[in-house]
C-alpha cells in the first residue's frame, strides 16, 4: 500500500507540473532531439542524470562510453521504446561487452520521430498531415581501463535525418564521424564521477524547410558541441539500495555575429542545463525513481528487476516525464538482459 501511494504521488507531480525553464529555448527544433531528451526509461525517470551512474540498464554508448569496461556484468543488452507527444516515437537498442583484460565495446541504435505528424499554420489550421522528422543514430564506442578506478572512452556516431513538411517538401542529411571523449572515475566506494565531451567536430548541416513555405525559406541547422559532467552516489538507506545523481550540461551553439576586423571569428552562445535524480529500492527488486531537469521539469518511474535466478535476471523499467517546452507527456519502457 505504501509503495502504491508513493508511485501515485510521483506520477501526479509529473502530470501537474509546470516547466519554469521552457521559454526562449535556443536549442528547440534542432535535429537529433535525442541528444537532449536522453534515452532509456531508467535514465529518463532520474532526470537524465546518468553520466556517472554505472548500471547495466544504461545505454552506455550514449551516456558515457568509458563506463563499459567498469560494468560488473560481462555483457548487457538493453531495448527501450518511448511514446512521445505529437505522435512521435523513440526506439533504442544497446549492447555492451567487456573485452578482457582491459577493454569494452559498446553500440547503440537510436530512432526518433515520425513522418506522419500533422503540421498546423500560425492560425492553428491544419496545413499538412504528413510532416515531421525522422532520425536514426548509430553510436559506436570503445573504453579502456587505465587503473582500477579510472577508465577512458572514445566513441563516434553515424546519423541520418529526414525533415519534411509535406511529401514534396523533404530534405535529408547524413553525418559521419562526430567524436565523443569520455572519462569515468570511482572517487571512493559508492561515489563516482563522469565526463563526456560530445559532438566534437560535428559535420551535421542541412537546410530544413520552414513548414508551409513550399521551400521558399529554409533554416540551416546542426548539432552543437556538448559538455556533460556528473556525479553519482550509491548507498544504503534502511538497508535498501539507493542512488543519487547530478549532471551539469553545457551546449555551445555557434552564433551568426561577425566581426568586421576578423571575418573568421564567430560568436558562441552557451546553454546550461542541470539534471538530478534519485533511485530507491522500496523492495529488493522494485526500484522507484524521481528526477528533475531544467529543460523538461520533473520525471518519475519505477522498475521490476528479477534476480539472476529468475528469468535470467531481466530488468523492466518505466518512466514518465514532461517533454521540452511543455510539448506533453512521454512514456518510456525498457528491457535489459545482463549476462
Amino acid at each position: 500500500m505504501k509503495t502504491t501511494t508513493i508511485l501515485a504521488i510521483l506520477m501526479l507531480l509529473v502530470i501537474n507540473s509546470v516547466n519554469l525553464f521552457a521559454a526562449d529555448d535556443p536549442l528547440a527544433g534542432r535535429p537529433f532531439p535525442e541528444t537532449r531528451l536522453g534515452v532509456g526509461a531508467g535514465a529518463k525517470a532520474m532526470g537524465s542524470a546518468q553520466t556517472a551512474y554505472l548500471s547495466p540498464s544504461n545505454v552506455i554508448a550514449y551516456w558515457n562510453g568509458a563506463m563499459g569496461v567498469m560494468l560488473p556484468e560481462k555483457r548487457a543488452i538493453t531495448a527501450s521504446y518511448s511514446f512521445l507527444a505529437l505522435g512521435r516515437r523513440e526506439g533504442v537498442i544497446s549492447f555492451t561487452s567487456r573485452i578482457p583484460p582491459r577493454g569494452a565495446l559498446s553500440a547503440a541504435v537510436v530512432y526518433h520521430g515520425d513522418g506522419s505528424v500533422p503540421i498546423y499554420d500560425s492560425d492553428g489550421e491544419l496545413e499538412y498531415t504528413d510532416g515531421g522528422i525522422t532520425s536514426t543514430s548509430l553510436y559506436l564506442g570503445f573504453s579502456y581501463l587505465i587503473t582500477r578506478k579510472l577508465s577512458m572512452g572514445l566513441a563516434t556516431v553515424i546519423r541520418s535525418v529526414t525533415v519534411s513538411a509535406a511529401e514534396e517538401e523533404e530534405v535529408a542529411a547524413w553525418e559521419v564521424g562526430s567524436l565523443f571523449y569520455s572519462i569515468y572515475y570511482q572517487i571512493r566506494p559508492g561515489l563516482s564521477a563522469g565526463l563526456n565531451l560530445r559532438e566534437i567536430s560535428s559535420t551535421s548541416r542541412f537546410e530544413a524547410p520552414t513548414y508551409g513555405s513550399q521551400l521558399n525559406t529554409v533554416i540551416s541547422d546542426g548539432v552543437p558541441l556538448n559538455l556533460r559532467a556528473g556525479l553519482a552516489w550509491v548507498t544504503k538507506i534502511s538497508n535498501r539500495s539507493a542512488a543519487f545523481t547530478l549532471d551539469g550540461d553545457w551546449y555551445f551553439i555557434p552564433g551568426t555575429i561577425k566581426k568586421e576586423d576578423n571575418p573568421d571569428w564567430n560568436s558562441v552562445e552557451t546553454v546550461t542545463e542541470i539534471h538530478g535524480g534519485a533511485e530507491y529500492f522500496v523492495k529488493p527488486n522494485f526500484p522507484v525513481r524521481i528526477g528533475y531537469s531544467t529543460n523538461q521539469g520533473p520525471s518519475a518511474g519505477f522498475g521490476l528487476h528479477f534476480p539472476k535466478t529468475q528469468y535470467r535476471g531481466i530488468k523492466l523499467d518505466y518512466a514518465m516525464n514532461r517533454e521540452l517546452n511543455g510539448a506533453g507527456l512521454s512514456h518510456s519502457f525498457s528491457w535489459t538482459l545482463p549476462f
